[in-house]
């Protein structure tokens, strides 16, 4: 109850205040009644316009002339509860329902507070004992079901939800809540129950004969979902959420001819290709999550494409959900159609690329990027594809030339400085691909000065020193730092490893490369590596068997091939 309302009743009370003050004791004179009276309506006025210690001093003063008055005792209730004393709020309500109990009001206001103060044990015995005192209201007895279903016990709340049937008749909403219990009880015999009356109240409502139909199906009754769903589609026939499952159902049992007379009805009900799109857009928002919902969605877009081929929203809306349902190669080709028709919208570039690179085509997602950047220059996430891309695929020229303008970008906009020390780590490896060595050198020793503990940074510059033979002891300091900022990295501890091997440490070598092994560093370069550590070590045999691994995972190292057939 809101406190304009407490404060309206209050006052209401008013009109009967003689017999309500003194319900349990002589009435005393008139003139203390009068003072009373007069007590109690400079409290409410102070109350209602928010003085509620000036309210609360009034109603003491009330009650001091009659200390068992009911009404002065909730309206300090009402006081103490404005001023957020719940406790003592309490205190009063439970004084005004002891000295007048046959008042229902008295008991709902000690409720409220019970719950206000989420004492929900107390709030139950209250309104048992209401129902005791007053077994006709039916309000105490809903109310009393709805706290018990809130508390999870669910049997009490049944057994009332019951009551309250047995006495009003079936009711959609005591069916609801019944419904409710027996799900969160995974009764699904009572689920159908209750679905069941709610839909005998309402035999029109498709939506509560879908609902029948989902618990059908999530318990392997087909015959009785399709039935269900059948009766559904005689309420509306065009209500594409009981086709679509009606026609999956159909697919599921072989009937081929009735579900793609389904399906085809879906594509009739949505009329021009504009329809379509609404439709799936509509459907979309509202339940993505749903299989169902999706196989609707996706035909709805493939039909108003094939009626439309140039339709933007349609091919975006298309690739945006095969993105999200993993279908990269299909979310890329749609996202990148959708451009070329419309090519003013930088995100779905953007999209179109990432949808490529999810299934490591570096290449074409470059190129994407490449292409929008054309019109749009300077949108950092597109340079960024397009580097990485780039850099992936090998086309290191191309690489090194957005690196550099990405890295321009992000020193005018002074920022992070881990950011510009990645993108410089990267262009150091990229001109070490190239052997511009000096430039590499450079731009390993600008990205430490970034960040000296970027330990990408750190293992990178190490291992193109010691690819080198050159500055070695740099080299290990570099390589051992990595290591330490990162102790599991197999590609750091390869790197460490490779090290020693150009020091001359072999045994040395040996340990860090295995670990690297040992921590998941399988590629092509680990295996070469350690089997180059066998040979020094005078172990060739097994110096061939991790060649041959290597050269299984990079059967184009000629370098390798060469190595292999030497030594045997």
């Amino acid at each position: 109850m809101s406190g304009l309302h407490r404060v309206i009743f209050s006052l209401c009370l008013l009109a009967v205040l003689p017999t309500a003050v003194f319900a349990q004791q002589p009435e005393p004179p008139g003139v203390r009644a009068i003072q009373i009276e007069r007590y109690l309506v400079q409290g409410l006025t102070k109350s209602f316009l928010g003085y509620h210690e000036e309210a609360i001093a009034l109603y003491q003063k009330a009650l001091e002339l009659s200390p068992a008055a009911p009404a002065v005792h909730a309206a300090l209730a009402d006081a103490f509860l404005a001023t957020e004393d719940l406790q003592t709020a309490i205190f009063y309500a439970t004084q005004a329902k002891d000295y007048a109990p046959e008042n229902l009001y008295y008991h709902q206001q000690l409720v409220q507070l019970l719950k206000d103060v989420e004492d929900l044990d107390a709030a139950t015995q209250t309104l048992e004992s209401m129902l005791a005192l007053f077994p006709e209201e039916i309000s105490v007895l809903e109310e009393l079901a709805y706290l018990q279903y809130t508390r999870a016990a669910y049997d009490e709340a049944l057994a009332l939800y019951q009551q309250l049937e047995d006495r009003m008749g079936i009711q959609q909403h005591i069916s609801y809540r019944m419904l409710q219990i027996h799900h969160q009880r995974n009764d699904v015999a009572g689920m159908e129950a209750a679905l069941r009356k709610m839909e005998a109240q309402n035999p029109e409502n498709a939506s509560i004969k879908r609902n029948l139909a989902e618990l059908y199906q999530q318990n392997d009754r087909t015959d009785d979902a399709i039935a269900i769903l059948e009766e559904a589609l005689q309420v509306d026939s065009t209500d594409v959420e009981i086709i679509v499952p009606l026609a999956r159902l159909y697919e599921d049992r072989q009937e081929t001819d009735r579900a793609e007379a389904l399906w085809a009805r879906t594509m009739e009900v949505s009329g021009s290709p504009e329809d379509a799109f609404a439709r799936a857009s509509h459907l979309y928002t509202r339940a993505s999550d749903n299989i169902d919902t999706i196989d609707l969605v996706t035909r709805l877009l493939e039909y108003a494409i094939a009626q439309d081929p140039s339709y933007t929203e349609a091919l975006i809306l298309f690739g945006t959900i095969m993105f999200e349902e993993h279908h990269f190669e299909e979310a890329g080709k749609l996202l990148y159609r959708a451009v070329q028709v419309n090519p003013k919208n930088p995100e779905v570039w953007l999209q179109a690329a990432a949808a490529y690179l999810r299934i490591n085509q570096s290449k074409q997602a470059a190129d994407i990027a490449d292409e929008a950047l054309l019109l749009f220059p300077g949108q950092i996430s597109l340079l960024r594809v397009a580097a990485y891309g780039y850099m992936d695929a090998y086309q290191n020229t191309r690489a090194i030339n957005y690196f550099k303008e990405f890295l321009s970008l992000l020193e005018k906009d002074n920022a992070h400085q881990s950011e510009r020390s990645e993108l410089l780590s990267a262009l150091g490896l990229l001109y070490a691909r190239t052997k511009a060595y000096e430039a590499s050198d450079n731009a390993y020793a600008a990205a430490l000065e970034l960040a000296p503990d970027n330990a990408i940074v750190l293992n990178n510059l190490a291992y193109s020193l010691a690819e080198r033979e050159l500055r070695l002891d740099e080299a290990l300091k570099y390589a051992k730092r990595a290591v330490e900022i990162e102790n599991l990295n197999p590609s750091f501890l390869d790197t460490l490893g490779w090290v020693y091997y150009k020091q001359g440490e072999y045994k040395q070598a040996e340990q860090w490369v295995s670990k690297a092994i040992d921590a998941g560093a399988r590629g092509a370069a680990t295996f070469e590596h350690m089997g180059d550590i066998q040979v020094k070590l005078g172990d060739r045999s097994a110096a061939v068997t991790l060649w041959n691994k290597s050269l299984k995972l990079n059967p184009d190292n000629e370098q390798l091939l060469e190595k292999i057939n030497n030594i045997q």
